[in-house]
């Protein structure tokens, strides 16, 4: 599918194709979540010409924080999933003895190669960010609770902070460290440097 593409034309297009996935996931969580919402809760609403419309701004609030929060959930939840890949089934650092497991028992599949999962981790996190940013203008403007705001901008961080620590683990913390001890260095000698590991 992706023969004649130049390799930039490649990634990009690839992010593209795996942005689609995630975007239905996050839409479907918070129509779901709100329909669950409106009927456990017994909220008061009707379906209008411009969406659903609330008879009360409590009522809509409601609705707006606990969708959003199932929303954002679910966007935790595909992070968590490429996280656990990323930890344990990640191609280059998989334990031999997990590698042969999923080998026998003929789940491969779930060995990823670097490339997929840097894409993947990126575009989950990304959402989650956008989600985030969302949530904290909505609390700015009262149409969400606020706590809901402050948990996702707390576990957007956790999550961020995970994802760098896999990618130094990735890319080694050694390389960098021997470039900071070096007062002066050429791009020649840090790619040797980056090559050694």
């Amino acid at each position: 599918m992706y023969k004649n593409l130049p390799s930039k034309s490649k990634t990009l297009t690839k992010l593209i194709d795996k942005a689609i996935l995630p975007a239905i996931v996050l839409t479907f969580s918070k129509i779901i979540s709100l329909i669950i919402v409106n009927q456990k809760f017994r909220l008061n609403w009707q379906v209008g010409t411009s969406g659903i419309i609330y008879t009360s701004k409590s009522d809509f609030v409601l609705a707006n924080t606990y969708s959003s929060l199932f929303m954002y959930f679910s966007i935790m939840a595909g992070l968590l999933l490429l996280l656990i890949k990323a930890v344990r089934w990640h191609s280059t650092h998989i334990d031999p003895k997990v590698s042969a497991r999923l080998h026998f028992r003929k789940l491969d599949f779930l060995v990823t190669e670097s490339l997929d999962l840097y894409l993947n981790t990126v575009i989950w996190l990304g959402y989650s960010w956008l989600a985030t940013a969302l949530m904290l203008i909505q609390s700015y403007y009262n149409l969400i609770l606020p706590w809901v705001s402050y948990i996702a901008l707390f576990v957007s961080i956790t999550a961020t902070i995970f994802v760098l620590l896999d990618i130094e683990r990735e890319f080694g913390g050694n390389a960098f460290d021997k470039v900071c001890k070096r007062e002066s260095i050429s791009f020649l000698d840090l790619g040797r440097i980056l090559k050694s590991g």
